[in-house]
């Protein structure tokens, strides 16, 4: 099973944090486990607006949550304006 890191990055993309890693069976557990997450922290919701929870598998980015929608969106629409590869 593979292991898949998570992070949150702040509104204006300049601060990231590692929150941990987890091994999860695939890509959808992960992105599940991370829409999970952010419904954990719901009632914080005002504190992290515009902030995104960044799900990696190693160096690849498999899905980017965004905090006050948290819908998955994948990760090829936000790689190039937010410098991720």
């Amino acid at each position: 099973m593979p292991y898949y890191g998570f992070s949150v990055q702040n509104a204006d993309g300049r601060d990231r944090e590692y929150v941990g890693c987890i091994a999860l069976r695939d890509d959808d557990e992960a992105c599940a486990f991370g829409d999970a997450m952010i419904w954990d922290m719901r009632d914080a919701a005002a504190f992290y607006e515009g902030w995104t929870l960044h799900v990696a598998d190693g160096e690849r980015v498999v899905c980017i949550i965004q905090f006050e929608n948290p819908e998955r969106i994948p990760a090829r629409l936000l790689c190039s304006h937010r410098g991720l590869r």
